[in-house]
Formats: C-alpha cells, sequence, structure tokens
C-alpha cells in the first residue's frame, strides 16, 4: 500500500477546481490513490495513521478482517485546534476500495474557520453539513458511479461550518478578564453571553482532541472522544462496533 506521494493529482483545468469540501482516498470509480482540494498537513497526518491503523487492524482481525472493513459505518469526526495546526476540521470517513479491489478508507472533510462553529454544528438536527456528506458519500461505492458524478454532488454540499452562521462566532472573548477583573461584556442578551460562555469552555476543554461519531441500528449514536487520533486498536474497535 503506498502513500501520499502515489496519490494522484488533480488535472489543470479538470474535477477538482471547483467549489466542494475536500476529499483523499480510495473509489471504486478509480484504480489508486486521488485526492482533491484540502490541506497538504491534514492528508499528511491522516494517511500516516491509516497507514500504521489498518496493518493493525489487519492483525488483530484476521479472517475477520474483511467483513468488519465493508461493514464498519460511517464516522463522523471532529478535530479540534492543536491535533493538525490551529484549524478546525470537520469530516466524514467511510470504508472504501479501488478498482482493483485494493482496500483503503475516503475520507471527505472541509476546514471549519472557527471553533465554535463546529461545536455549534455538531448540536444541529440532521439537516447540517455533517447530513449532506454522510447521505452522499455511499453512493460512491456503486461501481457505476462516476468521479465526475461524485465531484458533481460535492459541489452541492452546504457552506462549511460557520460560512453562513451569526458574526459573533469570530468575537473574542478574554473571560479571564471578564470574570477576575469585572470587565463588562457586550453581546446581544445574556443567552448569546451563556451560550458563548459555553462553547468557549468546550472548546478550551477540547484544545488537541478529535471526537467520531456513527449512527447504529435502533436510532442511537456511538460516540469516541481521543487526545489526538485514535490509537491502532481504537481504529480496530471502531471497525468493529459493539453496542
Amino acid at each position: 500500500m503506498s502513500g501520499l506521494e502515489d496519490w494522484l493529482s488533480p488535472p489543470a483545468g479538470g474535477p477538482g477546481g471547483g467549489a466542494g469540501p475536500a476529499w483523499f482516498g480510495k473509489l471504486p470509480a478509480l484504480g489508486d490513490f486521488a485526492h482533491r482540494r484540502g490541506s497538504d498537513q491534514f492528508n499528511a497526518m491522516l494517511d500516516a495513521w491509516l497507514q500504521r491503523a489498518l496493518p493493525a487492524s489487519r492483525a488483530r482481525l484476521q479472517d475477520g478482517w474483511a467483513q468488519a472493513y465493508a461493514s464498519a459505518p460511517l464516522w463522523s469526526f471532529a478535530f479540534f485546534p492543536g491535533v493538525c495546526g490551529e484549524e478546525a476540521y470537520a469530516g466524514v470517513l467511510m470504508s472504501s476500495v479501488d478498482r482493483v479491489g485494493r482496500y483503503f478508507p475516503l475520507t471527505v472533510y472541509t476546514e471549519v474557520p472557527y471553533t465554535r462553529a463546529l461545536l455549534r454544528e455538531l448540536q444541529r438536527p440532521g439537516d447540517g453539513w455533517y447530513h449532506y456528506v454522510h447521505q452522499a458519500l455511499p453512493q460512491v461505492l456503486n461501481t457505476q458511479f462516476t468521479h465526475e458524478q461524485f465531484e458533481a454532488l460535492l459541489a452541492g454540499a452546504p457552506p462549511p461550518p460557520g460560512d453562513a452562521d451569526a458574526l459573533d462566532l469570530g468575537v473574542q472573548v478574554d473571560w479571564s478578564a471578564v470574570f477576575q477583573q469585572a470587565l463588562p461584556l457586550v453581546l446581544p442578551s445574556v443567552g448569546s453571553a451563556v451560550d458563548t460562555l459555553g462553547l468557549d469552555l468546550m472548546a478550551h476543554y477540547l484544545r488537541g482532541a478529535t471526537l467520531w461519531w456513527a449512527p447504529m441500528p435502533g436510532g442511537v449514536t456511538v460516540m469516541r472522544a481521543f487526545k489526538g487520533l485514535p490509537a491502532p486498536e481504537s481504529y480496530t474497535e471502531m471497525l468493529n462496533v459493539v453496542v
């Protein structure tokens, strides 16, 4: 299995120059790794993690690995600042395979401008960015579904979290000064102040963390939280979820 050096680069003027979230990994419509848009730093980090996690999961699950990989749920994730630089990321990871049968996940992701925006997106009902990507990704596994159709589908995704949200998402609040020096805080309402404080406390606690969650039968959701990326043994557990 090769790494980033073997990924296909988008052709000049071809697919990948338009709007839509970034993606990398393997598609049944293509014969090798591919990626479009996105952050080189993020791609390299996730690729290095999967290069460790996949062999570890194969060694642990042995003959049961292929079935566990193929039936694994789609895992949505949130990467908070401190994991991959100072940016936050939203994404969905799905087990996939290329045209010649080599296994490697497909990841769709987007950079999020504000941590508050990412936290608010996690609180939204099933009609936002995550929901759209989660519904779109499985269509790729149809061998008749082309790379161009995938790009067109991603171009229809909702704006990334924070692009169309309230202006207060980018407002910096020095909470130490507010509490220790009794400085006044001007916000639309006390409810807005409490909401902003709650988001900032969560953002502080989640620095350097990743959250992963997957819907399961029965209407429940399994969530995993890690400092940094999951250990290889945790990825194995994510393939073979027991509720």
